[in-house]
């Protein structure tokens, strides 16, 4: 047996007969987990899983929009379990996290289309069987590699609304018409965007480009390529504040991992505290140039300031990324910030790691507190050099 697309739209097809948010909550979590049994190779990750998958939706059922912050949240979460659960036989592999489709835009193109209730199940069924399907699993005896399942053709179906798709639940918002398939075929690429970097450049910057105080280009666009820049626009959160006050920034694929961590951790009850994530190149380069002048202060026996706060000479200045560098200009990382209990936990590899890890967020080796996407790779719960916990 196989995934079957059609189990899961019928499963989702039936929710509208649910009156409360709860009882919504539990049929849309068992849908999915009795639509993962027939899965080959088989898991025992789909049932062992199940208990987890139901209390996330659980959890977020009388939030608004709380099925879209569960699918995002649970779905990473229990592949991974199930692709654990196919060994000893078979090695499984989990979908990307950072590929998941875009339920938000999904659920709100639905409405805009005015669809029936089975039709906009056809279309978030379609959805999450096509990203599952991109999971595979390899036989540990002849090296023989499977998909999880064959995908289906993207569902954009017309026609007017007859019953609310998940009453109590459902949200009222206008996108253009046809943003479904966009949004589908955009959230299925992310996960080869990495592999699409020009490596000629790639090496290029990493070997023969030095940027220092004499190298300072006046825009981004005098600065060479780096790899694994996604081509994205720079959004902001609508979920996730920082320590300032306002709400994150960075790319949609950035953004959109850092949302799952951060739900993840609230349904936790764990808050994470973010600092720093997108800075616009003419700050890091007053920054920089600021770190430069200080430099000079301190080297030559000067009192420096920063931030409106005066240092002694023998104090040297915290270093600063050229703004050339780095994927904060990028819109890629973050620095959460950097108290005891926090370090704590990413060198532990406790909780907020998982979460921050799980969610597709990769940390820097020397920098605890420093996540991004594209900047660096790493072994889930890698000792690194200069961890002392």
């Amino acid at each position: 047996m196989a995934l079957d697309v059609n189990l899961l739209k019928n499963s989702l097809t039936a929710i509208y007969t649910a009156t409360t948010n709860t009882s919504n909550a539990s049929l849309l979590a068992n849908a999915i987990c009795n639509y993962m049994i027939p899965i080959t190779p088989a898991s025992t990750g789909v049932e062992s899983g199940r208990a987890q998958v139901v209390a996330t939706f659980n959890s977020f059922a009388n939030q608004p929009n709380g099925h879209i912050t569960s699918l995002l949240i649970a779905l990473p979460v229990y592949t991974s379990i199930i692709a654990s659960g196919m060994s000893p036989g078979w090695s499984g592999t989990p979908p990307a996290a950072p590929a998941i489709p875009d339920f938000t835009g999904l659920f709100k193109s639905c409405t805009d289309a005015e669809l029936s209730h089975a039709d906009c199940a056809n279309v978030i069924a379609s959805a999450i069987h096509n990203w599952m399907c991109t999971g595979t699993a390899t036989s540990n005896t002849d090296s023989t590699t499977v998909n999880w399942g064959t995908p289906v053709a993207a569902v954009v179906p017309t026609g007017k609304r007859k019953t609310l798709m998940m009453p109590a639940v459902i949200i009222e918002a206008k996108p253009k018409p046809k943003v479904i398939q966009k949004v589908i075929q955009k959230f299925n690429n992310v996960k080869n965007t990495i592999k699409q970097v020009d490596e000629h450049v790639k090496q290029k910057v990493s070997k023969t480009v030095k940027y220092d105080s004499n190298n300072i280009p006046s825009s981004m666009e005098g600065c060479a390529r780096l790899g694994n820049v996604l081509n994205e626009e720079i959004i902001k959160s609508t979920i996730v504040k920082n320590a300032y006050g306002g709400f994150i920034k960075g790319k949609v694929t950035f953004i959109r991992a850092v949302e799952r961590a951060y739900s993840n951790l609230q349904s936790q009850g764990i808050q994470l505290s973010i600092g720093d994530t997108y800075r616009s190149y003419e700050s890091q380069k007053n920054a920089y140039l600021t770190f430069l002048d200080n430099m000079q202060k301190h080297n030559s026996g000067q009192d420096w300031i920063k931030n409106g706060k005066t240092y002694p000479a023998a104090k040297k200045p915290a270093n600063t990324a050229h703004p050339c560098e780095g994927y904060h200009v990028r819109g890629q990382a973050m620095d959460i910030e950097q108290s005891a209990s926090q370090r704590k936990d990413i060198q532990s590899h406790g909780k907020i790691y998982n979460a921050l890890y799980d969610a597709g967020l990769r940390r820097i080796g020397g920098e605890w507190w420093h996540w991004g996407i594209g900047e660096a790779d790493h072994a889930k719960n890698k000792k690194f050099p200069g961890d002392t916990i």
